[in-house]
């Protein structure tokens, strides 16, 4: 947003009135230009002379004047009223005269480098000046419309009839029908479309979206504590089974609402758990818990002969579950089809009443 205004008090209060300004909102800050003699305003230039506002026209430096080439395949109208549309602009700005032909001298220079023909050039900045500058400011007087006009909508092609001509000729056929007199009063106005230009054929503004890939990952960052025991694999495998599970979403350490299994690679017993937080701060609850807490089951295995935590190694094999339940009873099942309740770490089957009766029989199996 861009504000102009001209201040009537002692610089001091301006200043302060810009600081309590960018007190409104703490993301929101605006720079200031302050000048007591010129000041560049969008494309005006504002001076103060013998207490009077005047204005020039303000040319960035990076405005190249790159009309649009008078041999392009365009509307006829749509280039010969280019010249006039910026001299029309640059008679409201400019409020010497002198100034304002030193302009258009200007704008005639660039638009001869886009072949514009001289005498539409010369009529239309002739057409221009004669404007009262008055008129331009306070605004024309519009007429109001009493009915609305039909448009005609087609894509613009140079070797295309004039299809104006056409309607407006044959338009008496179309009045020898009260039903479409009713709907059509004046001839419909026909409105061009641009074409595809070479830009649109050869340009993409849409980006190529990276295919995600599926899979346990590390995430990569320098201090991340999981990186070197998190597994790279895009499935996982039950020690005991034919049971393989494929990962189909991107999981890495900062992955949360995943369930996970932690893999001895000493003596090969695994663990299913699950977490809503982010992965990184459930493993490091692990880290902490093996010491702290000694009773829970991953803690106890731990304590085994030539067993510490720098053993085990993660791997993250489901995620985004709607809600809690939803992601225990996937756990139960994990817990289910990889033993790990039977021949793992794991000592609670979870929360699928049907698969806690089975893992009992299978324990009692055992005993």
């Amino acid at each position: 947003t861009i504000f102009f205004m001209i201040w009537n008090h002692d610089e001091g209060s301006l200043f302060r009135f810009i600081e309590d300004f960018n007190k409104c909102h703490p993301s929101i800050k605006f720079t200031h230009k302050i000048s007591k003699t010129s000041i560049n305003f969008l494309d005006v230039t504002v001076t103060v002379e013998n207490d009077r506002l005047s204005t020039n026209l303000y040319e960035k430096p990076t405005d190249r004047q790159m009309y649009l080439h008078f041999n392009s395949s365009h509307p006829k109208h749509c280039k010969t009223g280019i010249p006039y549309s910026q001299a029309y602009r640059y008679r409201r700005i400019c409020t010497d005269m002198r100034e304002l032909d030193r302009h258009v001298e200007h704008l005639k220079h660039s638009l001869l480098k886009q072949n514009y023909p001289e005498d539409i050039i010369d009529d239309a900045i002739l057409r221009a000046r004669n404007v009262n500058r008055n008129d331009i400011i306070n605004g024309p007087n519009r007429v109001s419309k009493t009915t609305s006009q039909t448009n005609l909508v087609l894509t613009y092609s140079s070797s295309a009839p004039r299809i104006n001509n056409i309607l407006s000729r044959h338009f008496n056929i179309i009045r020898q029908s009260k039903r479409l007199t009713s709907i059509f009063a004046k001839p419909p106005h026909v409105v061009y479309r641009r074409d595809k230009n070479l830009k649109d054929i050869l340009v993409r503004a849409k980006t190529n979206t990276p295919e995600i890939q599926s899979g346990c990952y590390p995430c990569g960052k320098a201090r991340c504590k999981v990186c070197p025991q998190m597994v790279t694999t895009r499935e996982s495998k039950a020690n005991f089974l034919d049971f393989k599970f494929c990962i189909t979403e991107s999981l890495n350490c900062d992955s949360s609402n995943v369930i996970y299994m932690l893999h001895c690679n000493i003596c090969g017993q695994e663990y299913i758990g699950q977490t809503d937080t982010q992965f990184r701060l459930r493993f490091n609850n692990h880290r902490y818990h093996a010491t702290s807490l000694p009773k829970l089951p991953l803690s106890r295995h731990l304590r085994l002969p030539n067993h510490s935590f720098e053993n085990i190694s993660v791997t993250l094999l489901q995620s985004g579950f709607s809600n809690r339940r939803e992601r225990e009873q996937r756990e139960a099942y994990f817990i289910f089809k990889f033993r790990t309740l039977v021949a793992g770490i794991n000592e609670d089957p979870g929360k699928l009443n049907c698969l806690r009766e089975v893992s009992q029989e299978e324990i009692g199996d055992k005993d």
